[in-house]
């Protein structure tokens, strides 16, 4: 009933798996846990680089079996990776400390400031959302932006941002990447996102309502695009990042738009937001209404007409 499974069901129901790590949730098992019926070891690690997850299996070699498994630690297989736990390495610690000054150089240099703190949304619209798709609309002149929610990693609060800031927002290195296409298939990449209890994106350039009870496919019942209705015939001007346009993120479709289309301008999208506040200084973004749930919004028959063919 919720469209996917944890890692232990997955553990329990699927045969032949051993070994199972698990991620993305930040919770570690100080032990490992073994599923009662297949006997599969789950492991887990806490988030964030905070402890290294070791254990020793040992293995049955005539019938390359697991036999057996120990850890390195009498209190489990988590050890905390805390500073004044450890004594550095001299000869490691210097090469990293001359590496750490060489690339982040410039790293704590102030850019600019926010008036209030920028905050994220993966289910609704949000003043950060906001801000990086508007800024990568800006930048390339773009009709439509969007990026997916995983894309925008932290918050801001208000004063003075940094380029460190600014890396812990967008720490992946995504480009930004413009191609074009009809209304019919901007209409498209938007549903798909919404899809199957799909959250949606973080969007500029577009207003949208949405209602979530109606079919994957006809949930947007109102989409203007620089504030007129949108013209299913019209070519318009979309930027994402490179990411999205491998068809990551659930938005395959993106790798049907020909080559001819599509153009990588190479630039990413942490310079693009350190640029805009380099020329604005003082930055104070807004809600403005862009992304809307209305489960009792319906379209028009003019809509229907145009998009429910």
């Amino acid at each position: 009933d919720k469209g996917h499974v944890t890692s232990m069901e997955l553990a329990h129901y699927v045969r032949g798996i051993d070994i199972l790590v698990n991620g993305h949730i930040h919770k570690g098992y100080e032990r490992p846990w073994e599923d009662p019926v297949n006997h599969t070891i789950c492991l887990q690690n806490y988030g964030n680089g905070s402890n290294l997850g070791w254990i020793d299996f040992e293995i049955d070699q005539p019938t390359k079996t697991i036999a057996g498994y120990s850890s390195p630690a009498d209190n489990g297989t988590l050890l905390l990776l805390l500073q004044d736990q450890f004594w550095p390495d001299s000869t490691v610690l210097a090469f990293l400390t001359e590496q750490q000054e060489k690339y982040e150089a410039g790293f704590r240099e102030v850019v600019g400031e926010i008036k209030k703190g920028l905050n994220r949304s993966s289910v609704s619209e949000a003043t950060m959302n906001n801000f990086i798709t508007d800024v990568i609309s800006k930048r390339v002149k773009a009709d439509f932006s969007f990026m997916n929610f995983g894309g925008i990693r932290a918050d801001l609060r208000a004063g003075p941002v940094t380029r460190e800031d600014i890396f812990k927002v967008l720490p992946f290195g995504n480009e930004i990447v413009v191609f074009q296409c009809d209304g019919r298939f901007l209409k498209r990449i938007i549903e798909t996102k919404l899809a199957g209890g799909g959250r949606g994106l973080a969007v500029s350039g577009v207003k949208v309502v949405y209602n979530r009870s109606l079919p994957d496919g006809q949930k947007v019942v109102q989409l203007t695009v620089g504030g007129e209705p949108i013209d299913p015939d019209k070519t318009y001007r979309v930027a994402t990042n490179n990411y999205l346009m491998e068809g990551n993120s659930g938005l395959r479709l993106l790798t049907d738009i020909p080559e001819a289309q599509i153009n990588n301008v190479g630039f990413k999208i942490g310079d693009a937001v350190v640029e805009y506040f380099e020329e604005n200084k003082v930055v104070e973004p807004k809600l403005d209404g862009r992304w809307k749930r209305d489960d009792s919004a319906q379209p028009s028959q003019e809509w229907l007409k145009t998009f429910d063919k």
